[in-house]
């Protein structure tokens, strides 16, 4: 379980999917025709913080403050070419995640858990989305038949092989 909570707090990203009908000025990118919002830089960096914790937060919020665009669209790109490939995940591991991610930050605590998400304007299905692509993440970084032997370069040709547009 401590391997878990360590994946938390080293791959603490998060992909919101973009919803329609929104106007062109809060879109921030597009990726393969899917719309990154500007609000959801803002609410990678309140999960962030919240799988975090404030204080291990205050140490990265700069570098994630600067890369959250980045970030949303290399979550949409693995979590798209995980799909395509087939790649499925039970509930039960997001479950289990869910569980020591409270163990972790809330001492297992679930109503302290609860708690901290209202407080955030996050729920639980947010929590489950950005865990889902951590392990996502974590799969590709650590597989090289999937990567290549270096994921960098395998991300970096995984983007260039999509339709990506930042809007100004």
């Amino acid at each position: 379980m401590k391997t878990l909570s360590k994946l938390l707090l080293l791959f603490a990203l998060v992909t919101v999917e973009s919803h329609a009908n929104q106007s062109g000025s809060d879109i921030a990118a597009t990726v393969n025709d899917v719309r990154i919002l500007e609000a959801d830089k803002s609410k990678s960096l309140d999960l962030t913080e919240f799988v975090l914790g404030a204080a291990n937060f205050q140490r990265v919020r700069q570098e994630r403050e600067g890369s959250a665009l980045e970030d949303e669209i290399d979550r949409h790109l693995l979590r798209e070419e995980f799909k395509r490939m087939g790649g499925q995940v039970k509930p039960e591991h997001i479950d289990q995640l869910v569980t020591d991610l409270i163990a972790f930050r809330f001492n297992g605590n679930e109503t302290a858990f609860k708690d901290e998400l209202s407080t955030f304007d996050l729920d639980q299905d947010d929590i489950r989305t950005r865990l889902l692509d951590n392990l996502i993440s974590k799969v590709f970084q650590n597989d090289e038949a999937l990567n290549g032997g270096n994921f960098d370069e395998w991300l970096e040709k995984l983007r260039g092989k999509s339709d990506i547009s930042i809007s100004e």
